[in-house]
């Protein structure tokens, strides 16, 4: 979804903080909720022996910014195709550098 069109993505991303209110409270509510979100699945992942991280906060921020990232480096022109990027962002962020 973020590569699908990056300007749009990075405009949602990092443009947020010039929204005028009431429509900057809304979208940090809906972001802090996302988040919130975000680190409850990676917390149940963790319950379920699925997932190993001692700090599920410090774990959602990380790949919430290595996803985040994706629209400044990412151009449809590269090596790798979408679906390619997605699987070794998968590989990388769940599995780690462990060898």
């Amino acid at each position: 979804m973020l590569i699908a069109d990056t300007a749009a993505s990075a405009v949602f991303l990092h443009e947020w903080r010039h929204l005028s209110e009431p429509a900057h409270t809304e979208f940090q509510h809906l972001r802090q909720q996302y988040e919130a979100e975000f680190r409850a699945l990676i917390a149940q992942g963790v319950q379920a022996g699925e997932l190993y991280t001692p700090d599920p906060a410090f774990a959602a921020l990380t790949l919430l910014a290595s996803l985040n990232w994706l629209p400044n480096w990412y151009r449809p022109e590269g090596t790798l195709t979408p679906d390619q990027i997605a699987q070794r962002l998968t590989d990388q962020l769940l599995d780690g550098l462990a060898y």
